[in-house]
């Protein structure tokens, strides 16, 4: 017979925690250096870290006493730490987002990895809650300490993609730091006009100034000399090409001291020159896919992956480098001809996607080119070709991806100029609007044999850095 009391071994644990009796280390915490006694023997068993630290006899000894200086720690934050190593428990529900990031801060310092475990967990369960309580203070946490987070700054940043108001709304966005500033601007995906993105911008700078008049109207020549300065490397951030006329007009030129003279030129000469080509049809980087009416920013995500064959969680919205210029949507009637104008967009792209809703389903097939169609009937290499499926258009996830097994026989025109992947074909994109599809020089990925469609897109795929030669 076996009798297991171990509630009672934990309280007596955790009243060996509250009295501190007989204990023989002493931490100094936080920046006021609060003490906090504790006992080496416990220390020893429940944490490598500590473990390590008395047998290497790294730590200073005064009158018998082990001495720790843990500064860089909140006294709450380290009291949780340490009666987790006492006790094995800890109660979460009452801290918030900030005060949980802080405990898998301290927690990785000394290893303690349950509790880091634990405490990841339950942040995640709770994730848009805290951040919409505390955004400013989690994501300066996050970003100080950038390397334990790297997944949850990636996920921050896909939820203030779609809801920026989180951050650019609140009332402590001017206190955020200029590095973190500059990283938040780098986001490629939100959902929030540009010029108001600018305006919080502006509000942010004159914060850096206190004795400046906090409305930019009232600021003289001289201020705003000095504001340039502070925005010299913010300003290169904005995306002025999601602007329009008027956005220029109110928000920029009043304030075009702090603008250089290239960027004023090229203002100018997107909004007053007609025959200007340079001109954006929505105001947000959400919308960087030209108005499809089938794609999402999530789409572009997961095709930037295939395209640079990263693994499916490499680019996110935020992050995606590639901008899908859309260069032709077509609803298909019947008895229509798909393709003049359809063969004349493509001949004029380098790399490109075609994506095509199955007629009847949710289903969208397609494929991407990365080399360019032709005029007349040919056949074309191309190494990273690929065709791809989503069995359901609103969930990304279940795209599947073929990549072509026989380059030579990549991209071709029949004696139709009907774009075709491969030898089968893999996937003909007929003018009549009737595709078909024969698994040969692509692997099958689901894609049916014959199929009608009811919409069709072509998109020329362009990295970041080829914009500019666009």
């Amino acid at each position: 017979m076996t009798g297991e009391f171990w509630a009672d071994v934990i309280d007596d644990y955790e009243k060996l925690f509250d009295t501190e009796e007989g204990y023989d280390t002493i931490f100094y915490v936080g920046e006021n250096g609060n003490v906090v006694h504790a006992h080496s023997v416990i220390l020893r068993i429940r944490s490598q870290y500590f473990r390590t630290a008395f047998s290497n006899k790294r730590v200073d000894k005064n009158n018998g006493m082990f001495i720790f200086s843990k500064r860089n720690i909140d006294l709450q934050v380290f009291k949780i730490i340490l009666k987790f190593i006492y006790c094995g428990n800890v109660k979460l529900t009452d801290l918030q987002g900030p005060e949980i990031l802080k405990i898998i801060i301290g927690s990785e310092e000394f290893n303690v990895q349950q509790l880091i475990n634990y405490a990841k967990k339950f942040l995640n369960e709770n994730k848009l809650k805290f951040l919409v309580s505390q955004p400013i203070e989690i994501f300066k946490i996050i970003h100080k300490n950038s390397s334990l987070f790297t997944k949850l700054w990636d996920d921050y940043l896909e939820i203030i993609c779609v809801k920026p108001e989180i951050i650019f709304s609140s009332k402590k966005f001017p206190s955020i730091d200029e590095s973190l500033l500059k990283d938040l601007l780098k986001c490629k995906a939100y959902k929030i006009e540009e010029s108001k993105i600018w305006e919080n911008v502006l509000k942010w700078g004159i914060s850096k100034h206190p004795t400046f008049d906090q409305n930019i109207n009232n600021l003289n020549k001289e201020q705003l000399k000095i504001l340039k300065v502070t925005l010299n490397d913010i300003i290169p951030l904005i995306e002025f090409d999601y602007f329009d006329s008027t956005d220029v007009y109110q928000k920029v030129l009043p304030y075009k001291k702090l603008l250089s003279k290239e960027m004023i030129n090229y203002l100018l000469k997107k909004f007053l020159d007609k025959s200007n080509s340079i001109r954006c049809c929505h105001r947000t980087r959400y919308h960087k896919v030209s108005p499809s009416i089938m794609l999402t920013p999530y789409h572009c995500a997961v095709f930037a992956n295939w395209v640079d064959k990263e693994s499916n969680s490499h680019y996110k919205i935020h992050n995606n480098p590639y901008k899908f210029k859309l260069l032709i949507s077509k609803h298909v009637d019947k008895g229509m001809n798909l393709f003049p104008v359809f063969q004349s967009a493509l001949s004029r792209a380098k790399a490109t996607l075609i994506v095509a809703r199955i007629k009847d389903s949710d289903k969208l097939v397609g494929g991407y080119n990365p080399n360019g169609f032709s005029r007349q009937k040919s056949n074309k290499f191309a190494r990273d070709s690929f065709l791809f499926y989503f069995g359901d258009k609103d969930e990304v996830k279940s795209g599947r991806c073929g990549y072509v097994s026989q380059p030579e026989n990549a991209i071709y025109y029949n004696e139709r100029l009907e774009p075709a992947f491969g030898n089968g074909p893999d996937l003909l994109c007929k003018n009549d609007g009737n595709w078909t599809s024969k698994p040969t020089s692509y692997p099958s990925i689901g894609i049916p044999s014959n199929f009608e469609i009811l919409h069709y897109e072509a998109f020329q795929v362009i990295k970041d850095c080829e914009i500019s030669n666009v």
